[in-house]
């Protein structure tokens, strides 16, 4: 965009899929609140990921900062893994991180220990190889919402989860 506006061009259709892009890093939290509703209020939730892509610890303008805003505004108390970026998010977010709405894990599967829902938000490889039999058991309920879209949406739902993927909706039948 910079070097077609440079060159005096006006990059509509660049703007246009920056703003489509823009509005949704917003999706995952309008799920979610869409799926539980007023319950949202003193739920716990796992991310898994901080950080903007995998080997890196930069979180600014992150899909997990457009999410956990609008969660701790609606009282949602967050457990995150990321093994880069969490001393980086611990900067970012000093008071959420010891008032308690923000909680770092050291491994995944911590993360998500007795939570109602899991946000897969960056594509750590220790994150997509999984034993989702396991996975099943420790959430209070199996719900994942997949920022990334890394997983078999039909063999997830065999597995008993409710799976929500950007742009694929749930599986129904």
């Amino acid at each position: 965009m910079r070097t077609a506006i440079e060159a005096g061009a006006e990059p509509k259709l660049l703007q246009a899929v920056e703003a489509v892009n823009d509005r949704q890093k917003d999706v995952l939290f309008k799920k979610f609140s869409d799926f539980f509703g007023s319950k949202v209020s003193g739920m716990t939730v796992a991310l898994w990921g901080l950080a903007f892509k995998p080997s890196t610890d930069d979180t600014r303008e992150t899909p997990s900062r457009r999410f956990l805003d609008p969660a701790w505004a609606s009282g949602v108390r967050t457990r995150a893994y990321d093994p880069v970026s969490m001393r980086e998010a611990e900067q970012r977010y000093p008071k959420p991180c010891t008032s308690g709405e923000l909680e770092f894990c050291s491994s995944p599967m911590e993360a998500i220990e007795g939570v109602e829902a899991l946000f897969m938000m960056t594509e750590w490889p220790k994150c997509r190889i999984l034993n989702f039999e396991i996975l099943n058991t420790r959430p209070k309920q199996p719900v994942m919402w997949d920022g990334c879209n890394l997983y078999d949406p039909d063999r997830l739902k065999t597995l008993g989860f409710r799976y929500f993927a950007i742009g694929r909706g749930e599986r129904l039948t």
